[in-house]
């Protein structure tokens, strides 16, 4: 069966498309961007730190000017130090953390775009998938299909409020019956080949905020702050 033998070329190709585009995510994509995003959120928790230790040197620094009469004792210097370093530390790390805003959503889009590509080649896999399997079965058992669904009632509609079923009927009536019987959910049949369908644990948030719609709007948004 020519159907066959032409379909079962295309899914072997979309199988190592797929495998491709698999590991691009994995391993490079994906991967980068969440070590970008780990790297935003640790700067950030350093960032409330120094606000943290910032306000206790000031509460501190208020105590001791009390303490010391409006004198420049020990415990003022020590306060001042103690704010001014954590204020400095949070200035370098909010310099750090907008330019780490910037690798990661720029990472966030590659990490999207290779997604994409995944997807897209994991839905044209299953197709293929899915036809070579009917071919599979047409090619073995498609002649016998075809006399019988071809097959006419022997005495035609005689009855129009009460016509014949044909043979055709009858088979959709089976296959209908087959298919549920299957179950609703049923992805086994073919992730042992093509693979669970993962897209390395990117978010649909992270999709959607990645997505070609708010590419343009991030990039007018930016234009704005620009020419302002």
């Amino acid at each position: 069966m020519k159907k066959l033998e032409g379909t079962k070329a295309q899914y072997d190709q979309a199988k190592a498309t797929l495998t491709a585009a698999k590991v691009a995510l994995d391993t490079q994509a994906a991967r980068d961007y969440f070590v970008a995003k780990q790297n935003v959120e640790n700067l950030q928790g350093l960032m409330a730190e120094q606000r943290r230790v910032a306000e206790e040197g000031k509460t501190e620094l208020e105590v001791a000017m009390k303490q010391s009469m409006g004198a420049v004792s020990d415990q003022v210097k020590d306060a001042l130090l103690k704010r001014r370093n954590a204020e400095d530390m949070g200035e370098q790390y909010a310099a750090m953390l907008v330019e780490a805003e910037k690798a990661k959503t720029e990472l966030q889009f590659e990490a999207a775009d290779a997604a994409s590509s995944y997807m897209s080649a994991y839905r044209i896999a299953y197709d293929l998938w899915v036809k070579v399997n009917i071919y599979a079965l047409l090619a073995e058992f498609g002649e016998r299909l075809r006399l019988v669904g071809a097959a006419k009632p022997p005495f035609g509609v005689m009855d129009r409020f009460n016509p014949e079923r044909s043979a055709e009927d009858y088979l959709f009536i089976e296959l209908a019956s087959l298919f549920r019987a299957g179950g609703d959910d049923n992805h086994s049949a073919y992730t042992a080949e093509l693979g669970t369908f993962d897209l390395a644990g990117m978010t649909k948030a992270e999709l959607d905020s990645a997505s070609p719609a708010a590419r343009q709007f991030m990039q007018r948004s930016a234009e704005k702050l620009v020419a302002a």
